[in-house]
């Protein structure tokens, strides 16, 4: 456990902008998707008073648990594209406190994994190969066979230390 520690206490800060910069690509990509795939910019953006909203449900909702759905439910930031001649919503995005959590959390542990990987920090000594042997040790060798006209196809693996074995397919099994 120490070892992790050292490791993530040598590399927080790159640890740290990956987070954000995941979560920034992201947002992006949600941005990017609604922008395109539902017919132009944003023309609006709405904010709404969260620490008002969230004492007013704290205060009227007796049960903690109907509190914190409610929260969660809560609305911080909208945007969208309002129709030029209507004014009605063409779409909108709306991030509530649920959705901010969940793009947090996933953009943490995303941007762990890759602060964590990648090459080590300067002057720093690793040896991947033991690893990568470790690795390959473990995974199954799989391959798949398609024997032209003859119907039979299919998919074989071998373990580590075993015979060939069929998987998945049709028709006779082959031998690797």
């Amino acid at each position: 456990m120490s070892a992790v520690v050292a490791v993530v206490g040598r590399r927080w800060r790159r640890i740290v902008v990956c987070i954000v910069a995941v979560f920034l690509v992201y947002q992006a990509v949600i941005g990017a998707l609604l922008v395109v795939g539902l017919g132009g910019r944003p023309n609006f953006v709405r904010t709404y008073p969260v620490w008002a909203n969230a004492r007013r449900i704290v205060a009227l909702t007796p049960s903690v648990s109907d509190v914190v759905v409610l929260l969660a439910r809560e609305p911080i930031v909208e945007y969208g594209r309002l129709h030029p001649q209507f004014g009605a919503a063409v779409w909108s995005f709306e991030l509530t406190w649920s959705s901010l959590l969940f793009y947090l959390s996933f953009s943490a542990l995303l941007g762990v994994a890759l602060g964590l990987g990648g090459a080590p920090p300067a002057g720093a000594v690793s040896d991947r190969s033991a690893e990568r042997d470790w690795l390959a040790s473990w995974a199954p060798a799989c391959r798949h066979s398609l024997t032209a006209g003859s119907g039979r196809s299919g998919f074989s693996c071998r373990s580590p230390g075993s015979r060939a074995r069929r998987s998945s397919g049709s028709g006779a099994s082959s031998r690797s």
